[in-house]
């Protein structure tokens, strides 16, 4: 077995990923923002006071990926970085401006979602779901023994 095809399902799923996501962000083209940008200010609309860590993880990406895909959004003027309950956090919070931008691009994420169910029918996406999580938490038990 050469390396190609010892690697094959890594790249596979960095393909599918990929394709996914050029397919929300076309969709999502007109409100300018890109699908991680838009899944961050619904994190921030759903949860007011976020840290950057915190949109990290709820959105399963590393504080730095974090923070570069907010700090768009913050020189945009749809969120704002406020002072948090101490002098060393900072929360983020959606502006007037994020939530109405927000709005157009969740009616755009749900039209590019319904494109997507005409091709792969929830049933699939159900499974690869279950699939994908059994394996994450596979994979997160042997890496921590």
């Amino acid at each position: 077995m050469n390396n190609f095809d010892k690697y094959n399902l890594y790249n596979n799923i960095h393909k599918l990923n990929g394709e996914i996501r050029n397919f929300y962000n076309h969709y999502l083209k007109k409100s300018d923002l890109t699908m991680n940008q838009y899944l961050m200010l619904e994190a921030v609309w759903e949860n007011s006071g976020l840290s950057i860590t915190d949109i990290g993880n709820i959105l399963s990406i590393d504080r730095t990926s974090a923070s570069r895909n907010v700090r768009p959004l913050i020189e945009s003027g749809f969120l704002e970085l406020k002072k948090g309950g101490d002098s060393r956090t900072k929360e983020v919070v959606i502006t007037q401006e994020g939530e109405n931008i927000k709005i157009i691009a969740a009616k755009l994420a749900e039209l590019a979602h319904k494109k997507l169910m005409l091709v792969i029918n929830s049933t699939l996406i159900d499974r690869l779901n279950s699939d994908i999580n059994n394996t994450s938490r596979h994979i997160l038990d042997i890496a921590t023994e």
